[in-house]
C-alpha cells in the first residue's frame, strides 16, 4: 500500500463546483479538494510545469482565485474528446482564499448533501 504525500487531506466533492482555468477560460469541474491542492476534471490540456492559475466558482455562490501546479494527471478519451484529470497542488494562496476554501470545506463536512442548488459555471 503506497503511503499518503498529502500534507492535507482531500474530500470529495458530491454536489457540482465548477471553475475556469485562467487566462484560457476553459471549464473544470473540481473532484476533490483540500487546503493543499485539488483534483480536476478539464478538456484543457496544460503544460505539465509552471503555475497555472483557477477560478473557482463553490456550490455555497462563492468564488476564488487559486494558483498551483500539476502533480499527477490522467487522460482519457471519451466522447470523441479527451478528458484530463490532474492533481494540483496549491502554489499560492491568498488568505482571502483560504477562508472561503476553509468555510466551504467545513460546510460539507456537515453537510455533504447540501438541498441548496449548486452552482453553475
Amino acid at each position: 500500500m503506497s503511503k499518503e504525500r498529502r500534507r492535507t487531506t482531500r474530500i470529495e466533492i458530491i454536489q457540482h463546483v465548477g471553475g475556469t482555468i485562467v487566462p484560457l477560460r476553459a471549464h473544470l469541474r473540481v473532484k476533490e479538494m483540500s487546503l493543499g491542492g485539488m483534483l480536476i476534471e478539464t478538456n484543457a490540456e496544460l503544460p505539465p510545469l509552471g503555475i497555472h492559475e483557477f477560478r473557482l466558482q463553490l456550490s455555497d455562490g462563492a468564488e476564488t482565485l487559486v494558483r498551483g501546479h500539476i502533480v499527477h494527471g490522467r487522460f482519457e478519451v471519451r466522447h470523441g474528446g479527451v478528458m484530463f484529470t490532474l492533481g494540483i497542488e496549491f502554489s499560492f494562496l491568498p488568505m482571502e482564499s483560504v477562508e472561503v476554501i476553509r468555510k466551504f470545506i467545513l460546510e460539507i463536512k456537515a453537510d455533504p448533501f447540501p438541498t441548496r442548488s449548486p452552482a453553475r459555471p
